[in-house]
């Protein structure tokens, strides 16, 4: 209470002292209110009311403003999940490392989120199969939690080289929609 209290007083301050700036509370969506003339002396004395503690109503108003902008701010940041996939890989071209063969071989699968066409976003590993020199189906993986916007996503994935040599994340893609995390918290009242 005392860190919401505290940035309140700042924006308030900022409000208050440099009425010619526009003040963010939270996000490019949530601006502040620039006050003018009669505005700012009348916001003066309740800033004054809202040091002393007494500002009542108002301290409320702007305390469910505060948290309304932090929510905006949360659901556009996107939620956690966690990617599973399952690939197939043919190591007869190009063997699987092991603990003998360490270079010139397939070292691990990247898989990215690919969506929108930009920089792929690498997500997670997968350890290649060691020693792995045929054909080989069912190669899973599951990442840690990741933060992923909710919407359908494209993502992608890779074999690495134990040199770095990476294959393209267009060559191997799939499709998938993400759903929206759940509610932080949630209660309920039954009478």
């Amino acid at each position: 209470m005392w860190q919401t209290r505290r940035f309140l007083l700042t924006i308030l301050e900022e409000v208050v002292y440099f009425r010619h700036r526009e003040v963010s509370l939270a996000s490019a969506d949530c601006r502040g209110f620039l006050f003018l003339g009669q505005e700012r002396e009348k916001l003066n004395a309740e800033f004054a009311e809202f040091r002393r503690g007494s500002f009542g109503m108002k301290r409320f108003v702007l305390l469910g403003l505060a948290a309304v902008c932090g929510a905006m701010v949360a659901a556009a940041a996107g939620s956690q999940h966690t990617v599973s996939v399952t690939l197939n890989y043919d190591f007869s071209v190009d063997n699987a490392c092991s603990s003998s063969v360490t270079t010139g071989c397939v070292k691990q699968f990247n898989i990215y989120d690919i969506t929108g066409g930009g920089t792929p976003v690498k997500l997670f590993s997968i350890a290649a199969p060691g020693g792995a020199n045929s054909a080989v189906t069912g190669i899973t993986g599951t990442s840690g939690p990741v933060t992923i916007r909710s919407g359908v996503h494209t993502f992608a994935a890779t074999a690495q080289m134990a040199d770095g040599t990476e294959s393209s994340p267009n060559g191997s893609t799939a499709t998938a929609g993400v759903a929206p995390g759940s509610p932080a918290s949630f209660s309920v009242v039954v009478q």
